[in-house]
């Protein structure tokens, strides 16, 4: 580089030529590439471009995007430095800015080494939006459970979740095993039983009950790692239930079962009493227990145990209101009761248990109810009588066209305005109804008592014209 220096002497102006001393052009080209490469290597992990990336996986290159981004930026700060007048202090400030970012990015830049120090192909995915999420977060629950509520069908095998593998945390699978009728289950566990082990089986657990629901008889709670016992149910339901905390995982268990004849000598206790109820409305009494049930339970002497289920429109909820409530051993809970439960029959879930004289209005918070009555011999006379009726919270909103709003932020159909029935909690809908009803009731006395006072003046003037006329009519007789 040139430039024009002033001599004072003589009073002439002379150009000289006087060299500075400027760093060389590979010096400058290898701290560029070397700025550009920390650069493009903090910007593969940069958050920003997990938010810019397409919703579809995408397969990064680092090396083969370094160059490119290397060629395009190189081009741009040679321009920039090249242009400019700098001094060498300014080179060297730049210098030690890349250096001091090529420290701070050493370790996030081996996110995309392999453990051999070779490097590899980065995908990165934009996570799944809110809905999305949640739908996949419900498939691999169901995912997660596959093993233990499908298990292997052919070989009549079932097992923990994910197993041989450790099973995941924080999971709870149910299952039912249902034999033929007429046969029974023997259920055992076989290769590995191994679940964490604590008092009372707190914190993960397989539970098992007699019956096909979560109140059934319960057979055991098992936790550790002795197997547990060959398990014989006496029907043909086995009702299983895995849980797993937060905390720490196991290998799990792996079991057979298969079907054996129940024994003809013994009385079934097998009464298959399900009641299926759905609607806008509906009645729950304990007539609704099919007569060959009641005998069958009279017959073997056994206790009555049935189950209504009720299932309304997606998104509704059910209220139950008592019409009649007498248990025949009242205050006695294990003799005869009520008990309502939602989806799930297990007792942890158990929203309401009815055993004195009287049963008050519930509401349940999913579209399905459960509702199971339970009586020994002594106590099969029980009776009662429940009305259910679906509504819909209606929130901030308003009720539809074909909905009636109870005027309690809840909606139910319109078909069942004036119906005679208390469908609303605070009886709105037959409110008006008797208002009109009791207003047309006093119009038709009010006619029929001037009908009356019109027809009974009527005869009256008659009787009165008749007796006037046979008695002018003797006088007339007398006179001749």
């Amino acid at each position: 580089m040139w430039r024009l220096s002033r001599w004072s002497s003589g009073g002439s102006v002379t150009a000289a030529a006087v060299s500075v001393p400027q760093p060389s052009c590979c010096w400058l080209l290898m701290l560029l590439i070397i700025g550009q490469t920390v650069y493009a290597a903090a910007s593969i992990i940069e958050p920003s471009r997990l938010e810019r990336t397409a919703a579809q996986p995408q397969t990064i290159a680092p090396s083969s995007e370094h160059r490119v981004q290397q060629q395009q930026q190189q081009r741009q700060h040679q321009q920039e430095f090249g242009n400019a007048s700098s001094t060498t202090s300014d080179y060297r400030t730049a210098f030690a800015a890349a250096a001091s970012t090529t420290t701070t990015t050493a370790t996030t830049s081996t996110a995309i080494l392999s453990s051999s120090g070779e490097q590899h192909a980065l995908t990165l995915a934009r996570p799944p939006r809110g809905g999305r999420y949640k739908r996949q977060e419900e498939e691999e629950e169901v995912d997660r459970c596959r093993l233990f509520v499908e298990g292997s069908p052919n070989k009549n095998e079932l097992y923990s979740p994910e197993y041989p593998n450790l099973y995941p945390k924080n999971i709870n699978c149910t299952r039912v095993i249902t034999a033929p009728k007429g046969q029974i289950i023997r259920l055992d566990f076989r290769n590995s039983f191994n679940i964490e082990a604590k008092e009372e089986c707190k914190f993960d657990f397989l539970e098992i009950r007699d019956g096909q629901y979560g109140f059934s008889q319960l057979i055991g709670k098992f936790c550790g790692t002795d197997f547990p016992p060959e398990i014989t149910s006496k029907e043909r339901y086995l009702w299983l239930h895995f849980h797993s905390d937060d905390t720490i995982e196991y290998t799990g268990f792996s079991a057979v079962y298969e079907f054996l004849d129940r024994n003809r000598e013994s009385p079934s206790t097998d009464l298959n009493c399900t009641i299926e109820k759905d609607g806008f409305e509906g009645f729950i009494n304990s007539t609704d227990v099919p007569a060959d049930i009641r005998e069958q339970v009279i017959r073997d002497k056994i206790p009555l145990d049935c189950i209504w289920r009720i299932q309304v429109k997606e998104n509704w909820k059910i209220f139950l209101k008592f019409l009649t409530f007498q248990l025949s051993k009242p205050n006695d809970c294990e003799t005869n009761f009520l008990d309502i439960f939602p989806e799930q029959t297990v007792m942890p879930l158990r929203v309401k248990n009815f055993c004195g004289s009287a049963g008050e209005s519930i509401t349940t918070e999913s579209n399905i109810l459960h509702m199971r009555f339970y009586a020994e011999q002594s106590a099969i006379t029980s009776s009662f009588g429940i009305l259910y009726t679906a509504f819909r919270d209606r929130g901030s909103g308003s009720c539809a066209s074909d909905e009636y709003d109870c005027e309690d932020a809840t909606c139910i159909s319109q078909e069942l305005m004036c119906n005679e029935r208390d469908n609303c909690k605070f009886r709105w809908d037959e409110e008006k109804c008797n208002t009109e009803t009791n207003g047309q009731s006093e119009h038709v006395v009010i006619i029929i008592i001037v009908f009356g006072l019109i027809l009974g003046g009527m005869v009256i003037t008659f009787i009165v014209n008749c007796i006037r006329k046979i008695i002018r009519d003797q006088k007339i007789i007398r006179r001749f």
